[in-house]
């Protein structure tokens, strides 16, 4: 008999909200078989527990392809992402603003998980974050002032070198953590999809893409002009330069002193 070819994301959805269900909301699994034991043998039925598992015995038992989908989901290793090789595309479009300072936590991703977390609901990991927008770091006694490197030397007036330290928010890091949670989603239901060998079903690789945030007509670039103004308002430091005479006059003055001078 000819397989069932079917997406490995519907196949999980299909065995973990249809079949291995059963064996959460049904107590009596085989029960209709041990009843007829019963009867062969001349014995009545007990009532109580029975009579009170009766009542999900329709649903029966998962089918035996959902048995071994569920056990290959639980034997899926943990995945730890090389960011050093995977960053350009983990990042994508955030990768300018990626700074040697900023450590993502070497941790192992639970893909089986988030595989079962995913087909329960009926989901894919939620790697969507607002862009990105610069911020300035408020000042530690004062959240409403930004924070000042440098010297005042008096109104709008700073050593050479001062700037407004800016924090991008979110942070790059937790967009990057969130867009790694689907890189392991994915990659646990391509090695489903190459390794399961199943009674009724054929699994196909995934039809979501790998890395959507890749694919996605982003308006404008992610580094906005300007900062947010909910935050606090403008930057203090601006350029500002003392003022000059009229240039004609200074001009007119120099030569008339040299005039004096010869």
């Amino acid at each position: 008999m000819a397989k069932t070819l079917i997406d490995i994301e519907k196949l999980l959805i299909w065995a973990y909200r249809d079949e291995l269900s059963k064996l959460q909301t049904s107590s009596a699994e085989g029960i209709w078989d041990d009843i007829a034991n019963y009867g062969l043998h001349g014995i009545a039925p007990q009532t109580g527990d029975f009579g009170a598992a009766q009542r999900y015995a329709h649903f029966g038992l998962p089918h035996p392809d959902a048995v071994v989908v569920g056990q290959a989901v639980t034997a899926l290793p943990d995945l730890v992402i090389d960011w050093t090789k995977q960053a350009a595309v983990i990042l994508g479009d955030l990768l300018p603003l990626w700074l040697a300072r900023d450590v993502l936590p070497v941790r192992s991703l639970r893909t089986s998980a988030l595989i079962i977390m995913c087909a329960r609901m009926d989901c894919r990991p939620d790697w969507r974050e607002d862009n990105p927008r610069p911020h300035f770091v408020p000042q530690p006694k004062d959240a409403s002032r930004p924070s000042i490197v440098g010297e005042c030397k008096g109104r709008h007036r700073y050593t050479a070198g001062s700037y407004c330290p800016l924090q991008w928010v979110p942070s790059p890091v937790t967009i990057a953590m969130s867009r790694a949670e689907y890189v392991a989603w994915h990659y646990g239901l391509t090695t489903l999809a190459r390794t399961l060998a199943l009674r009724d079903h054929q699994a196909v690789v995934p039809g979501a893409p790998d890395a959507p945030w890749s694919l996605e007509d982003r308006a404008g670039c992610v580094i906005h002009e300007g900062v947010a103004t909910g935050v606090a308002g403008k930057l203090p430091l601006k350029p500002v330069r003392p003022l000059a005479g009229p240039p004609l006059r200074r001009k007119r003055r120099l030569a008339k002193l040299q005039m004096e001078a010869a």
